[in-house]
């Protein structure tokens, strides 16, 4: 009522202060028709001004309203399905990753409630946080190993796996713990970057470490090419390993575009991203976005390349297609967090609202204290909005393994400024509040491989603004190095080594036993009965063996079968040293049926062996009682005789005791 009342007195005035307007205005109106005139439209425009304010008003009021619900409406059509989701490496590496912490903090959880009781941890969490373990699972999942045992094995059946093996080490280190309320081994496990191992009786870390999946994806230092050099230890008491490389790189143009404005005079400008590549196993990250000072900006041969190689290992592929993006070409690394990065925090230079939107963002150095390290800038990012969040919010806070350049540890870098700037872009005449430019090096060297230019708010060259190239002998993989096979970290009846596991150790600490693959299986050919053996050569890869035979009246196996350096000769000899790092000693099998048809399950028993370098296949030719072994392609399937040429191909693997096979 109170409210009404108030209404109604400014209803009132207002109608009191209209029409003493009207009256001033109209007093020097004499004519009684014009009179009439007058207020005729003095009310219309009163009326018009009175009913626009009303409708905002209404709509002010209306617009924050909701209707009442009506009927739900009637089904409509079901739309067309959609393409089967992939998982791809990297999503196989995520769920490696949260499915192994998961089952093993679940497992440490309740392992520590049962020995303790809840009373003793009623206000503290068992939750494994130990940055070694963490660490050690992260690049388990990331590994080579991981990757090529999903071929063979679901990523589930080696979650699980992987999860049983670390429940057991957990078991065994909790156990191992004699302190008050297992507070030693608790404090080791709990804590987050604790790596100093604590000492237990019985030296458990030993027991550990006999586990071939403790070296998965682990530095050739921890985890030495033993069993790629040779099969004897006797025979080579000293190993030789060659330092693994602080930075990998790649050089590639194969661009994506980000943003791209065709706006005034001067401000034309597009923004490329190469990466970030997932390549054997390893993600490749840019150091920052590519400017150019155009639109619709595309080139031909475009190529990727290893870089910081030798010449013979570039591996060069290239395609002679006109896509987005420039010419010139850029670099992507990978690494270990000890050299690379992703930026912890971001300057923003510039932004645009106006359509295209567009926000450019400078990382920062950063300092390092643990390893007392700068780490520095070498380009910057564009995104394609004006949000205010920065890259890291934007790409997810907690995640910057999403953020998609990397930031580079000062000691593989080199401050190459004195060699001057050249201006790639500037915002001149394009409308938007505030400046920048863009600025590149005028090195050769750096124009060629790296090309990641810097951005400055506004026009003018700062006297302090540095340009980085990464060194060159960041690359460098150094000379080789004498290993005694006597270091404990290595001995082959201590440890476990390689891949798989060193050829005789236990089965319990191998992976072999999970995979179901003899360490040696022997093998009959089906034409001749005669007898090869097949032994695993230990490489990251399942299906890789050495192929060997046994003379009459000998004992021991000779030596291994190689296919010959002369490609007019078919013969394969097996008077070569066993020694894996020789690719002509390398066979791959393909499983077949009893008629020599692929068998992807593997289920026959029946097998054809390849050579790894040529491609043909083994096989035994017979001329009278003369048994000779050569590598040749397959008979031809219109041929009248070829289920009885093939049978010289074709091996079968008698039903073994164990039920182990070999692997493809």
């Amino acid at each position: 009522m109170d409210m009404f009342i108030v209404y109604l007195g400014l209803f009132i005035l207002g109608l009191i202060g209209v029409l003493y307007l009207g009256l001033k205005l109209s007093e020097s109106i004499i004519h009684p028709t014009l009179l009439i005139f007058f207020w005729v439209l003095y009310i219309a425009s009163v009326l018009t001004v009175s009913n626009i304010v009303a409708t905002g008003l209404f709509y002010n009021v209306l617009r924050y309203k909701r209707g009442i619900p009506g009927e739900q409406g009637r089904i409509g059509e079901k739309g067309d399905l959609g393409f089967t989701g992939v998982c791809d490496v990297g999503c196989d590496t995520k769920i490696c990753n949260i499915t192994i912490l998961q089952n093993i903090n679940k497992f440490y959880g309740d392992l520590i409630t049962n020995i303790l009781g809840k009373t003793a941890i009623v206000n503290e969490i068992a939750v494994i946080k130990n940055n070694d373990i963490l660490g050690r699972i992260k690049q388990l999942c990331e590994s080579q190993a991981y990757k090529e045992i999903s071929a063979v094995r679901t990523p589930k059946m080696i979650n699980d796996y992987i999860s049983d093996i670390y429940q057991n080490w957990i078991k065994l280190l909790v156990e191992a713990d004699n302190s008050d309320q297992k507070r030693v081994i608790r404090d080791y496990l709990e804590t987050e970057g604790m790596e100093e191992r604590p000492v237990l009786p019985n030296n458990v870390f030993k027991e550990i470490e006999k586990y071939d999946v403790y070296y998965w994806g682990a530095d050739r230092i921890f985890h030495p090419r033993v069993i790629e050099y040779c099969s004897d230890p006797n025979d080579y008491p000293k190993m030789s390993k060659t330092p693994v490389a602080t930075l990998m790189g790649l050089r590639s143009n194969f661009y994506n575009l980000i943003f791209s404005s065709a706006g005034a005079a001067g401000s034309k400008l597009s923004i490329f991203r190469v990466g970030p590549y997932n390549y054997q196993g390893s993600v490749y990250y840019s150091l920052g976005d590519i400017p150019v000072k155009n639109i619709n900006v595309e080139s031909g041969e475009k190529f990727i390349e290893k870089y910081g190689v030798p010449d013979k290992e570039r591996t060069d592929f290239s395609v002679n297609l006109k896509i987005d993006g420039p010419a010139i070409p850029t670099l992507l690394l990978t690494s270990s967090e000890n050299y690379l990065k992703p930026p912890e925090d971001w300057v923003m230079i510039w932004r645009n609202k106006k359509k295209p939107q567009l926000t450019i963002w400078k990382p920062k150095d950063f300092y390092d204290t643990t390893l007392n390290k700068w780490f520095r800038a070498c380009g910057f990012l564009a995104i394609p909005n004006w949000d205010n969040a920065t890259p890291r919010q934007q790409f997810g806070y907690n995640t910057p393994d999403k953020q998609p350049i990397r930031l580079v540890n000062e000691d593989l870098l080199e401050d190459i400024s004195e060699t001057g700037f050249t201006e790639v872009w500037n915002d001149k005449n394009s409308g938007v509040k505030g400046s920048i430019s863009m600025w590149t090096s005028k090195d050769k060297d750096y124009l060629e491989n790296q090309n990641s230019p810097l951005v400055v708010s506004g026009y003018q060259l700062p006297a302090d603004l540095k340009i980085y190239k990464v060194k060159k002998d960041a690359f460098i993989m150094g000379t080789m190095k004498p290993l005694d096979f006597k270091d404990p970290l290595i001995d082959e009846d201590e440890l476990g080594i390689g891949f798989h596991g060193a050829p005789h150790r236990s089965a319990k600490y191998s992976v072999f036993t999970f995979l179901g693959m003899p360490l040696e299986v022997q093998l009959s050919n089906n034409a001749t009965a005669d007898k090869v053996y097949l032994k695993h050569t230990g490489l990251n890869k399942v299906n890789s063996y050495m192929l060997r035979r046994q003379h009459v009246e000998e004992l021991e196996l000779s030596g291994a079968f190689g296919i010959s350096s002369d490609s007019k000769n078919k013969i394969a000899d097996d008077n070569n040293k066993y020694n894996v790092s020789n690719n002509k000693l390398i066979w791959e099998i393909e499983c077949v049926d009893k008629n020599g048809e692929i068998d992807p399950s593997c289920n026959s028993k029946y097998y054809l062996i390849k050579s790894s370098v040529n491609k043909k296949y083994f096989k035994i030719e017979q001329q009278k009682k003369l048994i000779s072994y050569v590598v040749d392609v397959l008979p031809d399937k219109t041929n009248i005789e070829y289920k009885k040429l093939l049978k010289n191909f074709m091996w079968f693997q008698p039903q073994p005791a164990t039920g182990n096979t070999p692997k493809i």
